[in-house]
């Protein structure tokens, strides 16, 4: 049981998931576990009056993943996310680019729409990487 003073004062959404990193499969966290990273998150002062494990085991491979790296959210991303940020950013900077010195667009549009277009593109060749990658 866990009693806890929150004085955050924005509303703060943590996932309830966490990734596996050695198989990287999708868990659920732990109520207790989704109360910590809450008040980690939210800097909130929290009193625990009962302690919990210092490591998880995962429920897909077995191997035994550290609570505090959960509680710290390093293990929130999804891996194959993390993988292609890169293509977010060249997104983001390299279709206005595109625009402007291709197309001949006017410099406003094509920041916009170049944006735009980039992190689209960026996320639906994400998407396409996530399904094509076979299951564990």
């Amino acid at each position: 049981m866990y009693v806890g003073i929150c004085g955050h004062k924005k509303q703060i959404m943590i996932p309830k998931i966490f990734y596996c990193p050695a198989c990287k499969k999708q868990n659920t966290k732990s109520q207790q576990v989704y109360i910590m990273s809450i008040a980690h998150t939210s800097k909130s002062l929290m009193i625990g009056l009962n302690d919990f494990p210092e490591f998880t085991d995962c429920t897909h491979c077995g191997k035994k993943i550290d609570t505090q790296n959960i509680i710290n959210g390093l293990h929130d991303l999804d891996p194959l996310t993390n993988q292609y940020q890169w293509l977010y950013f060249l997104g983001l900077f390299g279709m206005p680019v595109l625009f402007k010195m291709v197309l001949g667009w006017p410099l406003i549009v094509a920041v916009f729409v170049g944006a735009l277009a980039g992190i689209l593109s960026a996320y639906i060749i994400v998407a396409g990487i996530k399904s094509a990658t076979p299951k564990r």
